[in-house]
């Protein structure tokens, strides 16, 4: 069972879940913590589902192309 958050830690999560960049941020951090990549995706959409009502992107392939573009941004 995952830890309470204050709602202090839940204000920040929203905020950072919020942008493209914050989830693929948390995602990326959440990594660490599971075995597959969608494993970890799923953990932060959840979050999101249960913060805003409704998901961020529709599928991990979605979120996959985004993840991309936001990358090669920060290449250049």
């Amino acid at each position: 069972m995952k830890p309470k958050r204050t709602c202090e830690e839940e204000l920040a999560l929203a905020k950072k879940l919020s942008s493209p960049e914050g989830f693929l941020e948390e995602y990326q951090s959440r990594l660490y913590d599971y075995t597959r990549n969608i494993d970890a995706y799923y953990s932060v959409e959840d979050d999101f589902m249960r913060i805003f009502g409704r998901t961020r992107y529709s599928c991990y392939q979605s979120f996959h192309t985004i993840m991309r573009r936001i990358i090669k941004s920060r290449t250049k």
